[in-house]
This record gives C-alpha cells, structure tokens and sequence, in this order.
C-alpha cells in the first residue's frame, strides 16, 4: 500500500512539473484581461437596466433599490489598466505559444523514435 502511494504520488508531482507552467501562463492571462472583463460586464449591466455609463463620470444606476452607478463607473474606467496589462498578455501569450512548439516537437519525436 505505501509503495503504491508513492507511486501515485509521483506521478502527480511529475504531471505537476509539466502542468504547472501551463496554468501559470492562463492564470496570468486571466489576470490581464480582467480589466476587459470588467469593462464588458459593466457595459452589459448598464444595458440591461437602462443606465447610462460613461468615462465622464458617475450617473446614478438604481436597480432594486441600490444606486450601482459608482460601482459600474469604476468597473467601466478600470478599462484603462488595459494598458498596463495588455503588454504583459502578449508576453504570456507568446511564452505559452512557445511551450505548445516545444512540447509537440518533443511529442513527435517520441512517436517518431517508437516507430523506427
């Protein structure tokens, strides 16, 4: 039974040594385009409720009787982090391009030597 634990555990950390770059890469992706997400979100509530939203300033949103129009201005105007964010995703983007290349070229050539 221990033996087959650490079996098992072994194979989880060496699944996690191969894995791990690949969810930091989408995690980091996530993270840059919240802004965008933001943006999307707060436009498309401002819509559904018949608000008015913009970059000049905060209008009022009452939905149920809460006023969101704060709220929706700082999700709106959060768009802006794009710009700091933006440069960084396509960093990661490039990073995780470049570890799909690298681990199908190591996928082909395993297949490649099995077959000769």
């Amino acid at each position: 039974m221990v033996l087959h634990m650490s079996i098992q555990n072994h194979r989880m950390t060496v699944l996690w040594r191969k894995l791990w770059p690949y969810a930091a890469a989408v995690a980091g992706l996530l993270f840059c385009f919240y802004p965008a997400y933001l943006v999307e979100w707060s436009y498309a509530f401002a819509e559904e409720h018949g608000c008015t939203l913009n970059e000049g300033g905060r209008y009022p949103c009452i939905v149920d009787g809460i006023d969101h129009g704060t709220e929706l201005y700082n999700a709106y105007a959060s768009g802006w982090y794009l710009l700091f964010t933006l440069p960084f995703a396509v960093g990661i983007a490039a990073y995780l391009l470049l570890l799909v290349i690298r681990d199908v070229s190591r996928w082909v050539s395993v297949l490649r030597s099995k077959e000769s």
